[in-house]
């Protein structure tokens, strides 16, 4: 039973990683608000933690605290992340039969339930709670990270390289349809060639921006050829002839896909993930960085591994990511706005149903599951079970990914039709402001299990 005296302990932990990342966001509010910063200023910042702090800090975690030994950790957060978003999928079908979601925002309303914000939020969190009791051990903050490192690459690959961004493109799709473009190669020759333009907003956590607008660029080369010779037309769905332009148009969407998936793939991020993974599973590239047990190595002068000091300038350069990122993210806010005339025909069953499933329903399954698994399975076993179970009930309880508002904009922008952001923003805005609470209330239970 709980003291008072340990009770407030508990509770000031809980609560003590959400001031932490609290502070940066209003540093970065006020910088926008005030003028110090605009938006060119936020798009660099932005970058500079995309592009270089934040896989140095991925580098850094991953090889001195990933081994052979706990490598299967890695598909255990894999198998969570995969089991959250399934799950995630099923309570969003399921709102749609029940609440009114705007027709132009039902894939978005999955995808919003799907894809969470995996990146700076809960990693920033993360290494303040594994800094201090129970934790605090030296390697339990650096092992927190690199499991998180691996939810962030299945948030990648599923939104960029997999259906995610599909799927916020198809909203626009229907909306293309209600202007008698119909069938579906008249959807993909409408996807195709209106667009002239591109729209880039900054956001919290867009790990894959750069690509995105390399994406974005294509298509509009791709467009403006095959749109020369193109006269818009009803089209059935079952007609049978296929024009050439309709066939170019299909196999450039085909080569866009594999590029796509290539381009993120092969992105600084996903790289550095997977390079410091493979470094991290071979003993003999590990022992080149840190000291490894019962293992010899090149050394430097000064005694250490011959490629510490990479390591080290790594863990230095990688200590500017999560501060950087939030202070971002605390702009992006900031610089958020929904018109006024548009808020009495906002959806609020679906926004409140949304953020019931997310920080709620999904957080109290996810202990569930925890807890079940460790009762019957030998999964969290060993000396940094703590740190693994903390991580896969933590993700369990996460609000949307503020990149999806950014992947809307372009999209909007390269369909040339109406965008959902503004319902997007109401979505997002209301989740961030109850994820204090929720946010407090998995911390204080994950540490309560752990104890």
């Amino acid at each position: 039973m709980l003291t008072e005296q340990s009770f407030g302990k508990l509770v000031w932990v809980s609560v003590k990683p959400l001031i932490k990342i609290t502070l940066p966001s209003l540093v970065g509010a006020y910088l926008i608000k005030s003028g110090k910063i605009n938006n060119n200023g936020l798009k660099v910042a932005a970058k500079l933690q995309i592009y270089g702090a934040l896989p140095c800090l991925m580098f850094a975690n991953i090889v001195p605290s990933i081994s052979f030994e706990n490598f299967s950790s890695i598909g255990v957060c894999f198998g969570f992340g995969i089991f959250y978003m399934l799950v995630s999928y099923l309570m969003a079908s399921i709102a749609l039969k029940i609440v009114h979601v705007p027709e132009n925002f039902k894939s978005g309303f999955v995808v919003a339930a799907v894809w969470s914000n995996w990146g700076n939020l809960p990693i920033s969190v993360i290494q303040s709670l594994t800094s201090e009791y129970p934790f605090g051990k030296p390697m339990d903050e650096v092992l927190g990270v690199a499991y998180a490192s691996f939810f962030v690459l299945l948030y990648n690959l599923t939104m960029y390289a997999g259906p995610g961004k599909t799927l916020i493109e198809k909203d626009y799709l229907v909306q293309l349809s209600r202007f008698g473009i119909t069938g579906k190669r008249s959807l993909r020759r409408a996807s195709t060639i209106l667009t002239q333009s591109s729209l880039v907003s900054v956001e919290a956590e867009d790990f894959q921006e750069e690509n995105d607008n390399q994406n974005i660029q294509a298509n509009q080369e791709e467009s403006c050829h095959s749109s020369r010779a193109i006269v818009y037309e009803q089209t059935d769905e079952t007609q049978p002839l296929i024009s050439p332009v309709e066939l170019h148009t299909e196999r450039s969407e085909i080569r866009r896909g594999f590029k796509r998936f290539w381009d993120n793939l092969l992105s600084p991020l996903s790289l550095v993930l997977l390079l410091s993974t493979f470094i991290a599973a071979t003993p003999m590239l590990k022992a080149l960085f840190v000291e490894v047990k019962n293992r010899e190595s090149i050394t430097a002068p000064d005694g250490k591994p011959v490629l510490s000091v990479i390591l080290d300038s790594t863990q230095y350069l990688g200590a500017a990511a999560i501060p950087l990122a939030l202070i971002v993210t605390g702009a992006s806010f900031a610089n958020m706005s929904i018109p006024r005339d548009s808020w009495s025909s906002l959806p609020i069953a679906a926004i409140l149903g949304l953020s019931v499933i997310k920080l709620l329903i999904l957080p109290v399954i996810g202990v569930a599951a925890v807890f079940a698994i460790d009762k019957t399975t030998n999964i969290f076993e060993g000396k940094e079970a703590k740190i693994l179970k903390m991580i896969c009930l933590y993700y369990s309880c996460t609000v949307t990914s503020t990149n999806q508002i950014s992947l809307a904009t372009l999209a909007a922008s390269e369909f040339n039709t109406e965008g959902n952001v503004d319902i997007l923003c109401a979505f997002v805005i209301v989740q961030y402001i109850l994820y204090p609470i929720s946010g407090t209330a998995i911390i204080a239970t994950g540490i309560r299990i752990l104890l």
